[in-house]
């Protein structure tokens, strides 16, 4: 793996690209560590400043929130995943939706109170899944709140399934959908608790990941038991799963930031190009 410091700008082109996908992890967005499940203002109050500073800049930005605590707990608790729901745990999978549902929308309430027009989209309202994959979902939903200048904020959620009955359709799946789908991404930044993805020490973070080195930095990040430093409760795939999304993304040409949300101004060094990789996050690039 390359160990060059690479700036935001070497890695961002110009262009007519103006779209930000923001994935803002649970991990980040509640305590999980504590069992405790409550909102950090921290990162919340980091979050609504830059979104303020991007949309000033012209640029548009679409929220991708993770389920949190609650949502994570109660999946693992009546047994949810990517495989069949009998009738027995539909009122479970219902209840998770809502738990996932309710703290969407108090990020969209925190936003909105601080001047931002944040829209909650809930795909267990608007989503089909059958066997787990997307097929029906409606962007142009999306695309519509862009263009009028509001933040769409959609989070990982249980939607019908074809197959299954009910089936978990994870933030980090939303964002990969949303960066093949929509038009003009400029870059995704994925918030999480940690500065970036964690080398073996623990002190240091991975610089530039290629695509073709993915598989054996997720090889390294696994056998430590990941990099996440709250993976008890997270039941759709935790940091070898984002690995993969970004891999996947980064195929289609756009750069992939993993970065903390602890860090304020993070996501204006990043979409300005004036952040440097290995020092305030890792990003995942072609080849």
């Amino acid at each position: 793996m390359t160990m060059e410091l690479l700036s935001g700008m070497q890695v961002l082109q110009s262009g007519g690209s103006n779209v930000v996908v923001i994935k803002l992890g649970g991990s980040a967005l509640t305590d999980k560590s504590r069992g405790s499940g409550g909102v950090r203002a921290e990162v919340l109050e980091n979050v609504a400043s830059d979104l303020r500073y991007l949309r000033s800049r012209g640029f548009s930005v679409v929220l991708v929130t993770g389920g949190g605590y609650e949502a994570h707990k109660l999946a693992k608790e009546y047994g949810l995943g990517c495989k069949y729901v009998d009738s027995s745990r539909f009122s479970g999978a219902i209840l998770t939706h809502i738990a996932a549902a309710n703290l969407c929308e108090y990020v969209c309430k925190y936003l909105c109170e601080r001047g931002i027009a944040a829209s909650p989209l809930h795909p267990f309202s608007m989503t089909v899944l059958c066997g787990c994959n997307v097929e029906y979902f409606p962007i142009d939903v999306v695309e519509q709140l862009l263009v009028k200048g509001v933040v769409p904020v959609l989070h990982g959620d249980v939607c019908l399934d074809r197959e299954y009955n009910f089936s978990i359709l994870s933030g980090d799946d939303i964002v990969k959908y949303l960066c093949n789908v929509l038009l003009g991404v400029r870059c995704c930044i994925f918030l999480m608790d940690v500065p970036g993805i964690l080398r073996d020490s623990g002190d240091e973070i991975y610089s530039t990941i290629y695509v073709s080195e993915l598989d054996s930095v997720v090889h390294e990040v696994m056998s430590r038991g990941g990099t996440d430093k709250t993976t008890v409760v997270d039941v759709t795939g935790g940091i070898r799963k984002k690995l993969y999304v970004a891999r996947d993304i980064a195929r289609r040409g756009i750069p992939v930031y993993f970065a903390s949300g602890f860090r304020k101004g993070v996501l204006r060094l990043i979409v300005d190009g004036l952040g440097t990789a290995g020092k305030d996050f890792t990003v995942v690039i072609p080849q």
